[in-house]
C-alpha cells in the first residue's frame, strides 16, 4: 500500500506508530498488535489495538507524565 502524504506528515505518522509500538512493547507488556492505516482523498485514520496491560490516566496526567501531555504547539504540528 502506497499512502499518498505531505513528507512532515509521513514522519509525524512514522513517530507516532514507533511511539505507540515501543510504549506497547516496552510499558504494556503487548504481545499481539494491530495497526492499519486507511486513506482517502480526506484524510488518514490509523487505527491501533493490543493486548497489553493499560495505564490510569488521571493518575499520570496529575503526576505531570510528559509522555502524555501534548502541547498546542504540537498538536499545530500535526495538522497537514
Amino acid at each position: 500500500m502506497s499512502l499518498k502524504v505531505k513528507a512532515r506528515a509521513n514522519l509525524i505518522l512514522y513517530r507516532l506508530i514507533q511511539k505507540l509500538l515501543n510504549n506497547a512493547v516496552k510499558h504494556a507488556s503487548a504481545r499481539d498488535i494491530s495497526l492499519t492505516i486507511h486513506q482517502n482523498a480526506n484524510e488518514s485514520v490509523l487505527n491501533y489495538i493490543d493486548d497489553g496491560h493499560g495505564f490510569n490516566y488521571e493518575k499520570a496526567y496529575r503526576q505531570r507524565s510528559q509522555e502524555l501531555r501534548i502541547t498546542p504547539s504540537q498538536a499545530a504540528e500535526w495538522k497537514y
